[in-house]
């Protein structure tokens, strides 16, 4: 929705990043894309996407908390950016933590 891509342009995009990720060492060549060629305003708006789906199923567990804290590092952004993108993708509401 973020792009306003098509069903058919989605798919697509999904299939090429699944078939990076299965070749892929580790999650830093993706990170490191990302951090140096997206202004930060935009790499904290993709950790509040993030966020949104750690909290999808409404429970935090402490493997997407660790996996958070390394993307947002990883990102080139403070734990407090994260924190306040977490602050702002929960709004308040009750998120049970594992």
């Amino acid at each position: 929705a973020r792009f306003n891509l098509t069903s058919d342009e989605t798919r697509r995009l999904r299939e090429d990043g699944e078939a990076a990720e299965g070749q892929a060492v580790d999650l830093y060549q993706f990170t490191k894309a990302i951090r140096t060629a997206i202004p930060i305003e935009e790499r904290i708006a993709i950790i509040e996407e993030l966020w949104r789906v750690v909290f999808a199923d409404g429970v935090r567990d402490p493997y997407e908390d660790t996996l958070m804290r390394q993307l947002a590092d990883r990102l080139g952004l403070s734990p407090m950016d994260s924190a306040l993108a977490r602050q702002r993708v929960a709004g308040g509401g009750s998120i049970q933590a594992m």
